[in-house]
């Protein structure tokens, strides 16, 4: 008696408690609900996360002015869609891309400028330099994203380009200083400074690529 006691009993799988338990156990449409919610949490949490830290990284690079860079590097990538889920290669992607519209905008307004009849010619020299040169930026960019996209093997090269098109923006900003007697507050002061601020942020993240 007491050895029967202790056999196992089979499970009878059609007894109401067997199948009412079984139902119990299986995932509930809300359940994946809640698990979808908690994942998309997680990842946006961690996109945000790598977003501000590689912003921070970027700032970091000139401690100077690491407050203002910062500021201007979230401001500037969070507007993109899907810069919130982007890795570091994306967010240089992001940046490149950004650019590139701030150079074509650069270029177009030179040659809107070059249509006005008030300027002198030495300003008008310097406006045709920079829509030369934002031309020429806006292919070196093309270059360095393709070099970017190639793997690691293609960053040297990105790096190459990249600098390449942040000499144009550089020499549009000089030859206007000049043409304007070293006054910056000329007529594209404020396109150039923002063109300058985002190959800057371009060439920072393709530099933390390489480490």
């Amino acid at each position: 008696m007491l050895e029967q006691s202790f056999l196992i009993k089979p499970i009878n799988c059609n007894s109401a408690s067997y199948q009412n338990a079984e139902a119990e156990m299986k995932p509930k449409p809300e359940h994946f609900h809640l698990l979808l919610l908690l994942l998309l949490v997680a990842s946006v949490a961690a996109a945000e996360t790598n977003l501000e830290s590689s912003c921070k990284k970027v700032a970091s690079l000139i401690p100077a002015t690491a407050g203002e860079r910062y500021n201007f590097c979230i401001t500037s990538l969070q507007v993109v869609h899907g810069s919130q889920f982007a890795d570091a290669l994306g967010l240089d992607l992001i940046s490149a891309g950004l650019t590139k519209t701030a150079y074509n905008h650069n270029r177009i307004l030179s040659e809107e400028l070059l249509t006005g009849p008030e300027l002198s010619e030495a300003e008008r020299t310097a406006i045709r330099s920079c829509a030369a040169g934002y031309a020429a930026g806006g292919l070196y960019l093309d270059r360095g994203n393709t070099w970017i996209e190639s793997g690691e093997g293609g960053l040297n090269s990105a790096l190459f380009s990249f600098q390449e098109a942040w000499l144009r923006a550089e020499e549009c900003v000089e030859n206007l200083r000049d043409a304007y007697s070293g006054d910056d507050t000329s007529l594209m002061a404020k396109e150039n400074s923002h063109a300058l601020g985002l190959i800057d942020i371009v060439l920072k993240l393709t530099l933390l690529l390489k480490v």
